[in-house]
């Protein structure tokens, strides 16, 4: 009986911890001025198109005569046109750069007009019902928030052990950046997040390689086609993904889960196929894949390491269109607790251990600079952190599991409270990131309480989203640590129990 109380209690605890973190993608929504995101009116558009039965849009020009002609070269050849009312205009101008002058309609650009249509479905359906610009872009935003929300939950799922150790890479990999992207209308979310989801189901399969249930095998295929359908990475990072199991498993166990599971592991690789499948004649007809490649030492990867800097910060947290920076101490306190992720799941792990974490750590940083060097740069357009977020998230994924898998080899109560200050930090950094990326949006960045100065509030006003940020960072330290100190206990009472008998 009490078994079954603890274990209840457990739940309802981890249900409000994952109730605060809903909460505080929730206020995140509302941190953002409508079309305040990087091309939000262009995915806005492309979701608006889908919700209106087609597809994909007849071929446009894109003009802007602000932008290189690199620049415009290349995302003229994803331009669709888009048939677009009045009261449900971006504020975009018609196709030739002239306004709406009868007030009728036209057909408007969208230089996204031909991506990847699964990550605009759902933020297509909530645009059905609205009339007006303003309402749908909160109702679309909202839907694409539950989108990632759903598989970030599903990545906890997978990785949870019963202990909140078994979260610490998940927790280090959601940084601010990763729910202000999630949080607006673009495919990226939901592909970070689903990529988090399949990352998170590869390295349960190589903690417990031996006990892989069908719906672990289920997870795990259903966010890898996802990531894979999400946006023109998405291969690349399922690919990546696939390559980490292989490693972390071996030759030998991966023959040994294969014979184990032949089932479930072929569907699995069917699913993935298939999904693979799909992308592949979608970019075919759809025209989406015209990427230049070209494979260069230099200067290539010069003008790559130039833009990991950019990368890495923008990976913490650059909100706005790419304008609304934290302040410094905060980016080197992100990375000063990255650098401690790392020490100590070397120091914890095995020999092994630290040459896959070290060996994921080079790969990982160096995918921007190779991606730049010999793709991206022949776009004209400088690399953007959250395209890339799902190769370097998986750097804290990797060490918060060999954590995970090592603490045993540490003192337990230096664990405890170290788990304990280490997820009110999170907390608070997280509240304090939404804060700025609020004031900035109420144009009172000058000004540390807003909520009485905005020359701007989102639907309700500031209060009730303040008090939803207040919340979520309460709820979460709150919670976190009443698991912690409960898990610290049944430990104890377990070993005292043991040295009895």
């Amino acid at each position: 009986m009490r078994s079954a109380s603890h274990r209840r209690s457990y739940l309802v605890l981890a249900g409000l911890l994952v109730l605060s973190g809903v909460l505080l993608l929730t206020a995140w929504v509302a941190a953002t001025r409508p079309f305040g995101a990087p091309d939000e009116a262009d995915h806005y558009l492309r979701a608006l198109d889908i919700a209106g039965g087609q597809l994909l849009g007849s071929r446009v020009p894109w003009v802007d005569p602000g932008v290189p002609a690199a620049q415009v070269a290349w995302a003229a050849k994803d331009t669709r046109g888009v048939f677009v009312s009045p009261r449900r205009s971006p504020g975009r101008l018609c196709v030739g750069g002239v306004p709406d002058r009868q007030g009728s309609g036209c057909v408007e650009p969208t230089h996204t007009g031909d991506y990847q249509p699964l990550a605009y479905a759902l933020p297509a359906l909530a645009l059905v019902p609205s009339s007006t610009a303003n309402t749908g872009l909160w109702l679309s935003r909202a839907a694409s928030a539950v989108q990632c929300a759903v598989f970030v939950i599903l990545a906890g799922w997978l990785l949870w052990s019963g202990s909140l150790w078994s979260l610490l890479g998940l927790v280090a990999a959601l940084s601010p950046m990763v729910f202000f992207v999630a949080s607006v209308v673009n495919p990226n979310g939901l592909e970070i997040a689903a990529d988090l989801a399949f990352t998170a189901g590869v390295l349960r399969i190589w903690r417990t390689p031996l006990r892989v249930s069908g719906q672990i095998w289920t997870a795990t295929a259903i966010s890898g086609a996802v990531t894979v359908l999400s946006w023109q990475l998405g291969p690349v990072f399922a690919a990546m993904d696939l390559l980490l199991l292989l490693v972390l498993l071996g030759p030998s166990g991966t023959r040994e889960l294969y014979a184990r599971y032949v089932r479930p592991f072929s569907l699995t690789v069917l699913v993935l196929g298939a999904a693979l499948a799909v992308f592949l004649a979608y970019g075919v007809i759809s025209g989406v894949m015209h990427a230049t490649v070209s494979v260069g030492i230099a200067p290539g990867l010069r003008l790559g390491v130039r833009q990991l800097g950019l990368v890495l910060r923008e990976w913490v947290g650059v909100f706005g269109q790419e304008t609304i920076r934290m302040p410094a101490a905060m980016y080197g306190a992100w990375w000063l607790a990255l650098g401690g992720l790392l020490v100590v799941a070397g120091w914890l792990g095995t020999r092994r251990d630290r040459v896959v974490l070290a060996g994921v750590t080079l790969l990982a940083l160096a995918f921007p600079v190779v991606f730049y060097a010999w793709v991206y740069r022949f776009t004209g357009f400088g690399l953007q952190g959250r395209y890339v977020i799902p190769a370097l998230s998986v750097i804290t994924l990797v060490a918060g599991e060999i954590i995970s898998r090592s603490r045993n080899s540490a003192s337990p109560h230096l664990s405890a409270w170290a788990a304990v200050a280490g997820v009110c930090a999170v907390a608070t950094f997280q509240l304090i990131a939404w804060w700025v990326a609020a004031s900035h949006a109420a144009s009172s960045a000058a000004t540390f309480w807003f909520v009485n100065h905005a020359t701007w509030t989102p639907p309700l006003g500031w209060w009730p989203w303040t008090v939803v940020a207040v919340t979520a960072t309460l709820g979460t330290a709150g919670c976190a640590t009443i698991l912690i100190v409960r898990q610290r206990r049944s430990v104890g009472e377990q070993r005292a129990v043991a040295l009895s008998r």
